[in-house]
């Protein structure tokens, strides 16, 4: 981005180019407005990357595609702009390519790629629930995402060792450690 780019004059400029005008909406849902007219150089890294992420947005596209929309922001900023996509996927269709998958909710479809190879594609409803829990209990039975079966095992007499989230990232990781063994295996 040119460094003396000015935050609203640009987001105008890509509005006008697309034949849409929601750069208000944009300044107020992204928090430029202290900084609308700020040069680009003069922005933190937080606002430069919210000011990018704001601009695929500039005049009510159909579909954004953001590449790494996370990276450079602290906790609270992923969550907020996180939260700013799940309002914005009413109108918008967004792809997200991210290694950061931690606070993504409600998502329509999840794709794992590794090596250039899908190894895990979850759509819809299973795509939402990506995580959940894990319930070890001290006979070595392991529950995942079954609060019925948790429950009737722990009435039945079952000792529970330990509950244990299972996150996004840790599905991800078994699902790779799982394709990495498989393609190293001479017989496969």
């Amino acid at each position: 981005m040119p460094p003396r780019i000015r935050v609203r004059e640009y987001l105008e400029a890509v509005a006008e180019y697309r034949n849409g005008d929601n750069v208000d909406e944009l300044i107020d849902i992204f928090e430029l407005g202290k900084y609308q007219n700020k040069k680009f150089k003069e922005l933190s890294q937080g606002y430069k990357r919210r000011f990018l992420v704001a601009t695929a947005f500039a005049g009510k596209p159909d579909v954004v595609f953001l590449d790494e929309p996370f990276s450079n922001l602290d906790v609270l900023s992923k969550v907020e702009l996180s939260r700013t996509f799940q309002d914005m996927k009413k109108d918008i269709n967004i792809v997200i390519v991210s290694h950061i998958i931690a606070g993504l909710k409600d998502v329509d479809s999840f794709v794992l790629l590794h090596n250039g190879r899908v190894v895990l594609n979850k759509m819809g409803e299973k795509a939402r629930t990506i995580g959940g829990f894990r319930a070890i209990f001290k006979d070595g039975a392991i529950i995942e995402n079954d609060v019925q079966g948790l429950s009737s095992r722990i009435l039945n007499g079952s000792k529970l060792q330990r509950i244990e989230p299972v996150t996004p990232e840790d599905i991800v990781y078994e699902r790779l450690r799982r394709n990495i063994k498989v393609s190293e295996d001479p017989e496969n």
